[in-house]
């Protein structure tokens, strides 16, 4: 229940304060970082925006002090997710768009994917739809050559997105309908990129009949 879940997120992060303050005791310059890093996702995860933010950046501070360039990239990208949970549209593309700069750059092309998935909602939030269409074929055209099957709901709930903001209800719908079947095939939590409820409201209003076939 809710109790335990506040009592396990309770003990992970003691857990990762612990370790941070072993860390620093035994002076592993080279782990603190990445305890940083584990202290300011924990904090998002809560809900907890300052806190990650402080200690994410934190974090970005002492992998670079200790010449991590490949630990930047997440850190980089954690810092525009809480700048996109906080409505800073601008700020999340920028340190976005550096994430999967510094991901591909070390060669860690599937953390760049969800970097560009990520971006592809950022500039529909934006009102850029042309660029968040492009972003998403890049997405998808990198999880087809990865063979990621785990990624499709959230690549259909994009579509979904772009095809509601460009006022064609009937597409946004079928691709919806796309993803859920998805996710009851291979699993995955529930979607967050599109409105669903909105989506079937706008599809029923412009075409009930349409609308019904495409949720059965």
């Amino acid at each position: 229940g809710v109790g335990s879940g506040q009592v396990a997120h309770q003990e992970a992060d003691a857990q990762r304060r612990w370790g941070r303050d072993l860390d620093g005791r035994c002076e592993r310059r080279e782990r603190l970082g990445d305890d940083m890093y584990n202290l300011g996702v924990g904090s998002m995860a809560k809900g907890e925006r300052e806190s990650g933010r402080r200690e994410v950046t934190e974090s970005a501070e002492l992998v670079a002090a200790a010449g991590q360039s490949h630990r930047l990239a997440d850190t980089t990208s954690a810092l525009g997710a809480l700048e996109l949970r906080a409505g800073n549209l601008e700020a999340a593309r920028d340190l976005m768009e550096e994430g999967r700069r510094l991901n591909l750059q070390h060669g860690n092309r599937r953390r760049g994917t969800d970097n560009v998935m990520v971006l592809s909602n950022i500039y529909l939030g934006l009102d850029d739809v042309e660029t968040a269409r492009h972003r998403l074929l890049t997405a998808l055209t990198e999880t087809l050559d990865e063979g990621d099957a785990g990624r499709w709901p959230l690549l259909l709930d994009a579509a979904s997105a772009i095809e509601e903001n460009a006022g064609r209800p009937q597409n946004a719908l079928r691709l919806a309908a796309a993803s859920a079947k998805r996710r009851e095939k291979i699993g995955g939590g529930p979607a967050f990129i599109v409105d669903v409820a909105h989506v079937v409201g706008d599809a029923r209003a412009d075409a009930p009949v349409l609308a019904d076939v495409a949720c059965s």
